[in-house]
């Protein structure tokens, strides 16, 4: 174990992008979903076909759905990615991981366990039966509607979730697909956070795929 994380007790998880991989169909969905708030904004585009061509071209120029939604003018962009992510219909595309079934196993016996998700409770329980993913491997799961007041991008979420925690803020760690809904507002309470799938020096670590934990925690 790194050891960084020699002192963890609590192990927590984002659902979507972190327990399975994006692909190229998935991405479509979300972008179309995303492509109707891009329209609201730029009526000009006329249907939601153009306006996902828009919203795709943009996000490679700049490398960022985020960016473009606040181009748009849209103050409150990560969460409302997050939104976008949630409304997707995509479970259908979703697949079982063996490998990611097993960790997730091997994780539940040797730490307490938890799963924050800025989905609403039952597409997000859809998307982990879907995956194979049992909700009894976790300990505790919270969900974009177990309360009005609580909130991934500024963090409330995870003050919410350490209240109720046995553990204190610097025995957690929380793993994550998302710089600003993942990695940032859990550091913000103490805990460290490990980013899936990308490379940022804010991140306390940076995994390839969800497969490397089993190197990293186990």
């Amino acid at each position: 174990m790194q050891l960084m994380f020699k002192n963890i007790k609590a192990v927590g998880f984002d659902l979507d992008n972190t327990l399975y991989p994006t692909s190229k169909k998935i991405d479509e969905r979300i972008s179309r979903i995303i492509a109707e708030k891009v329209l609201y904004k730029k009526p000009e585009l006329k249907t939601i076909e153009k306006a996902m061509d828009f919203y795709q071209k943009r996000r490679m120029e700049i490398g960022s759905g985020k960016q473009v939604l606040m181009e748009l003018g849209y103050d409150n962009a990560p969460e409302l990615m997050d939104e976008c992510i949630s409304k997707a219909d995509f479970t259908d595309l979703l697949r079982k991981n063996k490998t990611v079934i097993q960790i997730l196993k091997e994780i539940k016996k040797k730490y307490s366990t938890f799963l924050i998700t800025g989905a609403p409770k039952g597409l997000a329980i859809s998307r982990l039966e879907k995956l194979g993913i049992k909700s009894s491997l976790f300990n505790y799961l919270i969900f974009s509607d177990t309360s009005n007041e609580i909130k991934k991008t500024d963090g409330s979420v995870f003050k919410y979730y350490l209240s109720i925690s046995k553990y204190s803020s610097n025995e957690h760690v929380y793993i994550g697909d998302n710089l600003m809904s993942d990695i940032l507002p859990a550091k913000s309470t103490g805990m460290k956070a490990i980013l899936v799938g990308k490379n940022n020096e804010l991140a306390d670590y940076c995994i390839k795929d969800f497969t490397q934990l089993e190197k990293l925690l186990l």
